[in-house]
């Protein structure tokens, strides 16, 4: 290690060695932490991107661009389900999004915008870019949809572990790196006719760059430079990536709890997924939903249909409870007569059908009368 040292300081025979570059740029590690956060948000923006939504007025559904634009095509680059998958990643990612219609009634998710924030007036978003465009005018805020998601742990948690886990990171791509590197030397014979020392440097940046690119890289002997490879391999220096896997996962599952996604889910376990996805769907799903329902009522429906007409929306989400997976509570409900199947209808976000609002009681129903039971038939007697 001493002659090693004593020639790189030897500066009348080598001077441009410091010309080299010793020490490459810190690379960047955030992309473990980018990579957790990418793989929650699109795993809730993928189920609510499933949400069917319906305009009513008055008990029915509307048919109607609303309908249309929320359910099929926004806009002329994304249907539906890209839309609100987008737009709810988006939400999560940035704690904040700008949907703005354009003039031809598209609706469009912004990638840029700034918000300027008024006391006595509502909102102006300016600089609203959506791809490479960039609209020149103000958007009001009562012309615009825009939520927040204000999950403040997740921004602070986010920034908070960049060092630490960055640090972490860091330490084993180095330790891997290490492990499996070519290592070598070069050896400088200086002599009377081996002086230029910039020939010299691009015969070594020549051979370095050859053993990076190259799965097989032949040197030349040239005179004066001996390329020599210095690598030592221990039997047990050799890390496995699947500490890498499992920080990953780490970061994965303190990132989905904080969002309110249960890490089973994210992690596609099998078993016992039913109390997590109910969690999943009342915690995360839930109030994601009525904050886009609350959205929309209060941006597309005018006070006075709202009053007059009960014009409002309703989203059906992945947590909207279904006939099939309610058969036997609806059959209990509506044959004892606690409701009318209208009202069951509607807790199911269907129209109501003529006649469902009478209440029905089975025939099997029958009373007791001195400890033995009372027939219908005998008492019209």
């Amino acid at each position: 290690m001493a002659s090693f040292w004593n020639w790189i300081t030897r500066r009348e025979d080598a001077s441009y060695v410091y010309d080299l570059d010793m020490f490459e740029e810190t690379s960047n590690r955030a992309y473990l932490k980018r990579m957790a956060l990418d793989i929650c948000c699109n795993y809730v923006a993928r189920t609510v991107s499933q949400t069917v939504f319906r305009h009513m007025k008055n008990g029915t559904k509307q048919k109607d661009d609303w309908d249309y634009w929320l359910n099929v095509k926004p806009n002329s680059s994304q249907n539906a389900a890209l839309f609100w998958e987008d737009l709810t990643y988006k939400l999560i990612r940035n704690n904040e999004v700008l949907v703005v219609q354009s003039d031809d009634y598209q609706l469009l998710v912004a990638d840029s915008f700034t918000r300027k924030q008024r006391a006595l007036y509502p909102d102006t978003f300016e600089g609203v870019t959506i791809n490479d465009y960039t609209y020149q005018r103000t958007f009001s805020y009562d012309n615009v949809w825009y939520l927040t998601y204000n999950n403040k742990k997740l921004d602070n948690y986010i920034g908070g572990l960049y060092e630490d886990w960055g640090k972490m990171l860091g330490r084993m791509i180095e330790v891997n790196l290490r492990n499996n590197q070519i290592r070598g030397k070069f050896k400088i014979h200086q002599t009377k006719g081996n002086q230029d020392t910039e020939k010299q440097q691009k015969f070594i940046d020549k051979v370095v760059k050859s053993y990076l690119t190259k799965s097989v890289a032949f040197v030349p002997e040239t005179s004066g430079i001996e390329v020599e490879e210095t690598n030592t391999t221990s039997k047990n220096s050799s890390q496995s990536f699947d500490e890498l896997l499992k920080l990953l996962d780490s970061f994965v599952d303190q990132v989905a709890n904080i969002i309110g996604i249960p890490p089973a889910l994210i992690h596609g376990q099998v078993a016992d997924v039913s109390d997590a996805r109910i969690s999943f769907e009342k915690n995360c799903i839930g109030p994601l939903l009525n904050k886009i329902k609350s959205e929309l009522d209060a941006k597309a429906v005018t006070e006075y249909d709202y009053k007059n007409y009960d014009d409002h929306f309703v989203l059906i989400g992945v947590n909207a409870p279904t006939i099939l997976g309610n058969a036997d509570k609806i059959d209990k409900a509506v044959s004892n007569g606690a409701i009318t199947p209208n009202e069951v209808r509607n807790e199911l976000y269907l129209e109501p059908i003529e006649g469902g609002d009478e209440m029905i009681i089975t025939k099997n129903y029958q009373k007791l009368k001195g400890g033995e039971e009372e027939n219908d038939d005998d008492n019209q007697d």
